[in-house]
């Protein structure tokens, strides 16, 4: 989510694998109508959205390994 002041200006919704689909996704990314043209769309996706799939994969899947 991205605040400022106050206001939420946009948010990202990752889904877990098995939720959608079989690998987890970006389920929506949002900006309000004030902060379009300033690329949190695109931070969003880059800084927030796929660090966290590449988390829970590996949390996922890391936790499956060590029970092995």
């Amino acid at each position: 989510m991205g605040w400022e002041g106050g206001e939420l200006l946009g948010y990202s919704r990752v889904l877990p694998a098995g939720f959608s689909y079989e690998e987890s996704s970006i389920g929506r990314i949002v900006s309000s109508p004030a902060a379009r043209g300033e690329g949190l769309g695109a931070s969003c996706w880059s800084r927030v959205s796929i660090p966290y799939i590449g988390y829970l994969e590996n949390r996922i899947y890391g936790s499956a390994r060590s029970t092995i």
